[in-house]
């Protein structure tokens, strides 16, 4: 008994370590799978649909890397975190069907329109590091936000942030940012209360804000 169970949990992870097109319509078979929580795929070079998940009724996160083929036709809507890096996205109006995401990682890919992401009001943290973002004002409507990655992009406004007072960390380097003064009282208070911690003082402050980077740190 104890053998097959063990045999059946390896079968399983390897048909996720190689889930392809050809191989996702296996998965029906193997009614198991809808445990896993986490599905991690790399380097695909097949195209990657969603058909699968409906198969996986306990998935909740799922990590995308290097994978330049993903199709967004049928999205998933069960998962909280979602993570799709250097994988060539160019639109994310259908992504915003993820209405249950806390966190959204898109960086290093080719977005340039946001427009539709205000709907995402569940966000907890956004990272849209290193694409092609230049207008950023419907992020504004996302006011659960805590952290928030920006960086290398083509930001010149930054003054919609301002009503985002959960905000606790902040990217926003390699930009186009020459006004910082949406942000001034946030960033004074946050260095404030950076002081005033160190000395033992934790009075209650008005701003969340703890990190702020606009500069590239030197590596």
């Amino acid at each position: 008994m104890g053998t097959t169970a063990s045999m059946t949990r390896s079968r399983d992870k390897e048909i996720l370590s190689q889930l392809t097109p050809y191989n996702q319509k296996m998965i029906i078979k193997y009614k198991k799978l809808c445990k896993f929580k986490t599905l991690q795929i790399e380097n695909d070079p097949e195209i990657i649909d969603f058909y699968f998940v409906d198969y996986l009724s306990g998935l909740n996160v799922v990590h995308f890397t290097d994978c330049q083929n993903i199709s967004f036709e049928k999205t998933p809507t069960i998962i909280r975190y979602f993570q799709a890096q250097n994988c060539n996205i160019q639109n994310v109006e259908k992504i915003i069907q993820m209405q249950q995401l806390v966190y959204l990682d898109l960086s290093n890919n080719k977005i340039t329109d946001i427009s539709v992401i205000d709907t995402m009001s569940e966000l907890i943290s956004l990272i849209l590091s290193n694409n092609q973002i230049s207008d950023i004002s419907h992020v504004a409507s996302l006011v659960n936000l805590i952290e928030l990655k920006l960086d290398n992009n083509l930001i010149e406004d930054i003054s919609v942030l301002k009503p985002l007072m959960n905000l606790g960390r902040v990217w926003l380097f390699n930009n186009k940012i020459t006004n910082l003064e949406p942000l001034a009282q946030q960033m004074a208070i946050a260095a404030d209360q950076s002081h005033h911690h160190r000395h033992g003082d934790h009075d209650h402050y008005d701003s969340n804000l703890e990190y702020f980077q606009l500069q590239p740190q030197n590596v």
